[in-house]
């Protein structure tokens, strides 16, 4: 069975609050990268895993598309 499986963390900036996917399937960043423009910034944390963060606002769209991919 693949099952995607990601870890969730929210954060505050000084304008904005942000949804932080810790991500550890390769395939669903590249899944999202092909089905979302509004990917802010993609890096890698001290654990060197695949992290995306986006805005809190399209959450339910990024959900969809991994629920969708599953």
């Amino acid at each position: 069975v693949n099952r995607f499986r990601f870890k969730l963390k929210t954060f505050r900036t000084t304008e904005k609050r942000f949804t932080h996917f810790a991500i550890e399937t390769p395939k669903i960043r590249d899944l999202l990268n092909q089905q979302t423009s509004t990917i802010i910034v993609v890096y890698s944390d001290l654990k060197r895993e695949n992290t995306l963060c986006f805005s809190a606002q399209t959450m339910n769209r990024l959900t969809t598309s991994v629920n969708n991919s599953q």
